[in-house]
């Protein structure tokens, strides 16, 4: 699988998570483009310690509002030079052994432009890391079933294909949308997906590709007119998928409405996904020892691949 995916990373400060990062995500059969948006330079002289072929270091004016953000990852696709990429925070973990399993099958099947494991939530106290209950997982995305199923799918329970692994050119096409949208970060994970849903064919893999960190450091700040906010992205969205797309009007209006009823009324987004029978006492103490067992990151790496 030599130099057949790139890593891009979006860096916006947060230095104090790139170098963990770089030691924990680091493979020798993989590129990693490092997308430098930050105000400080505390990124650059991390990186400038790692003389490595596969690692592409770029600086970009500080991505101080979203459109800037849009066009720093737009501009490093375009330096990019392998069939295929995914995106990964500088907070998070990549699974090589998951990668690797959705890698040949994209290698396999030519038909498909975008494909996911499962991305799982971890929890880190004293540099160590619990696996908590709680994942996206994408069994029921597919082409072949319409796109307002898959959005109820998406919303129910919340996941979106962010950290999925693209064909190159389908990733390039969905954030050439997103910058000619003008698309607002409030909603820009749910845009992201429809786009992706509607330009590329998505095949769910079982298997873990991403480990996520629930409690950053630091968190990008939100607005208390939050909702206000999102609802106006999600429809100035709406327009853009109706008027490029021919996407229903109507079938629009009913997804948003689905997405509130479960998310800002019913406070249930991120609601635990792992779809195990009750009455399955294996599957009921794996969830006590994840609960309560520490991992460092290589042993949770073993023990997710291993048993989920």
């Amino acid at each position: 699988m030599q130099n057949q995916i790139t890593i891009l990373v979006p860096l916006w400060d947060r230095s104090e998570y790139t170098l963990d990062w770089i030691k924990n995500n680091y493979h020798p059969d993989y590129k990693y483009y490092f997308a430098d948006g930050s105000r400080s330079d505390e990124n650059y002289n991390i990186l400038k310690n790692y003389d490595l072929k596969n690692f592409t270091y770029a600086k970009y004016p500080y991505d101080n509002n979203h459109k800037k953000y849009l066009q720093k990852i737009v501009k490093s696709i375009s330096e990019i030079n392998t069939p295929y990429v995914m995106i990964c925070d500088n907070d998070d973990f990549i699974n090589y052994k998951g990668i690797d399993k959705c890698l040949k099958l994209l290698n396999n099947r030519k038909d498909l432009d975008l494909v996911s494991g499962n991305i799982l939530f971890i929890e880190e106290k004293k540099n160590d890391f619990f696996l908590i209950d709680q994942k996206y997982e994408f069994k029921k995305l597919n082409k072949q079933r319409d796109f307002k199923t898959n959005m109820f799918e998406m919303i129910n329970p919340y996941s979106y294909v962010w950290y999925s692994i693209f064909k190159k050119d389908i990733f390039k096409k969905v954030w050439d949308h997103l910058l000619e949208s003008s698309n607002h970060f409030f909603s820009m994970e749910i845009f992201h997906t429809q786009l992706s849903l509607i330009l590329g064919n998505f095949k769910y893999v079982d298997c873990c590709t991403y480990l996520k960190r629930v409690n950053p450091i630091s968190k990008v700040d939100k607005s208390k007119n939050d909702n206000f906010h999102f609802i106006k992205s999600w429809l100035k969205n709406d327009k853009y998928l109706n008027q490029h797309f021919n996407i229903n009007k109507k079938e629009l209006n009913i997804i948003l409405r689905h997405y509130l009823y479960h998310y800002m009324n019913m406070k249930i987004k991120c609601n635990t996904v792992l779809d195990k029978p009750k009455n399955n006492y294996q599957n009921l103490f794996q969830k006590i020892y994840c609960k309560y067992k520490r991992f460092n990151l290589n042993n949770l790496r073993k023990f997710v691949n291993d048993n989920i």
